[in-house]
């Protein structure tokens, strides 16, 4: 038995439906993701209306450490009178590490972070005072031979000598990284690698001349040269480990040749 023939008005009423659903669906798909999007759009306005206008969200303390210590940023830097009462999230955490750079070079290490509701924490890690550069004015600096503020304390600080600044003297946060200065930061580095400290505590280090570098080990001079650093103090601690030496007998000890010289007082 075979079934009835579709003519062709009927196939084209057909397909009239089937492209009338697919018309009607793809539209209530569009207006269903615009009305999501709106929705969407008005909540996310309304939280951050919320957030940005909500006393909640008001700074009411800035809190600035130094490890577990509280750490004073004043004089120079009033971070209380710039964003206390503002909203939190209108505060831009960088801008307060630069002004903290600016007024605070010494300090190496700055994290500033938000405390919801309205705290804002800064923590500070300080540069630690390495040497001090032996001139008129004297210029602490740290390991990294960043400068550091003008009344670091210079007690008990190895010293470089032979630095002169022809011009300025370097500025709080400069890197003082000069051709002398990175030959006597080569030798103490040579000389906390060998130990040498153990042995005699180093009191300065001679950059004056840089072909001719001198460095000053519990009032004994130490000739190194202009070169060759690594052999030199190598053989400083050799002779040093001699039971025989003597360092309150000895005025010099020369490394600038093959064979050691050492001169008695």
């Amino acid at each position: 038995m075979t079934g009835r023939k579709r003519t062709p008005r009927q196939k084209r009423s057909g397909t009239k439906r089937v492209i009338d659903l697919m018309w009607l669906t793809r539209h209530r798909l569009t207006v269903a993701f615009l009305a999501s999007a709106v929705l969407v759009s008005a909540l996310g306005f309304g939280t951050w209306r919320f957030l940005n206008d909500s006393d909640n969200f008001s700074v009411k303390e800035i809190s600035v450490k130094k490890g577990a210590e509280e750490y004073s940023l004043k004089p120079g830097l009033d971070l209380e009178g710039l964003y206390m009462g503002r909203n939190i999230f209108s505060i831009n955490l960088r801008q307060i590490r630069a002004f903290i750079e600016e007024a605070r070079p010494q300090c190496k290490y700055i994290e500033v972070r938000r405390v919801l509701p309205d705290r804002i924490d800064v923590i500070i890690t300080e540069r630690e005072p390495y040497a001090v550069i032996d001139a008129k004015p004297a210029v602490v600096i740290d390991r990294e031979a960043v400068v550091m503020a003008d009344n670091t304390s210079v007690k008990d600080l190895l010293r470089i000598k032979g630095v002169k600044f022809f011009i300025n003297t370097p500025r709080p946060g400069e890197v003082l990284l000069t051709r002398q200065v990175e030959k006597a930061f080569e030798i103490l580095n040579l000389v906390e690698k060998q130990r040498i400290k153990e042995k005699a505590p180093v009191t300065f280090v001679d950059v004056g001349n840089i072909n001719d570098i001198t460095m000053d080990l519990s009032g004994v001079t130490i000739k190194l040269g202009r070169s060759d650093f690594t052999r030199n103090i190598d053989r400083l601690k050799m002779v040093l480990s001699d039971p025989k030496v003597n360092l309150k007998e000895i005025a010099y000890i020369d490394l600038r040749f093959e064979k050691i010289v050492i001169s008695p007082k």
